[in-house]
């Protein structure tokens, strides 16, 4: 019997498990109680405990093909980690669930992502690598907290020249896109510590100009060339 240990439940929601097992096509036969839970109800769906709320939620290698729940009972998530189940759409509403500190939707079929995704101000982590995006939202620069931003194996031909604004980027993966520039905006992303753009289609002349550039500021990330 499989155990779903990463969902972490501390709220009791008949809607949210029933349309969770719809997605997956299989019951949950098991949720861990949260910290706050107290007490806990057994019924037809699995254990669920009462008097708190849903922290955490994964599904991996779980074919769900979209996300668009009824997520509206969801609003103290803080992780959500959908890697490898073949979502190819993120409804709008994720924009509610404003307390989202990681996402993890790694492997899967993205191609656009909504703009209501890059207005999750405590968002600190955000995986998007191995997609098939080609382009990001203008409104990026609204995830101020970011610290985490992994990009790498998708079709991006381009980065908003506003990412300078990530003023808590600290790790940028750009490797194994089809980028043949980079905004110069890159170099004023003081606390960047990390930058892969291994893997693009970068020319020469591009690439000595910016190591030029770079050796005029203080641009003090390993870059991973």
């Amino acid at each position: 019997m499989p155990k779903y240990n990463s969902i972490t439940l501390t709220n009791q929601d008949y809607n949210v498990i029933k349309s969770l097992e719809e997605k997956i096509s299989e019951p949950i036969p098991f949720i861990n109680q949260g910290s706050h839970g107290d007490h806990i109800k057994y019924n037809s769906f699995g254990f669920i405990p009462l008097n708190s709320f849903i922290n955490s939620l994964g599904l991996f290698n779980k074919k769900i093909n979209e996300f668009s729940l009824e997520i509206t009972d969801l609003g103290n998530l803080r992780h959500l980690s959908l890697g490898r189940t073949g979502i190819s759409n993120v409804g709008s509403n994720i924009g509610l669930l404003v307390n989202l500190e990681k996402i993890y939707f790694s492997y899967n079929k993205l191609k656009t992502l909504p703009g209501e995704l890059f207005t999750l101000s405590e968002l600190a982590i955000l995986d998007l690598s191995n997609n098939r995006l080609k382009s990001l939202p203008d409104n990026l620069d609204n995830l101020t907290s970011l610290r985490r931003l992994l990009l790498s194996n998708n079709d991006l031909k381009s980065l908003p020249e506003n990412v300078y604004k990530l003023k808590n980027l600290q790790k940028l993966d750009l490797s194994n896109n089809k980028l043949n520039t980079l905004p110069e905006t890159v170099l004023n992303l003081k606390n960047l510590k990390y930058l892969n753009i291994t893997n693009n289609i970068f020319d020469i002349d591009w690439i000595e100009s910016f190591k030029s550039k770079i050796s005029q500021t203080k641009f003090k990330a390993k870059i991973i060339w």
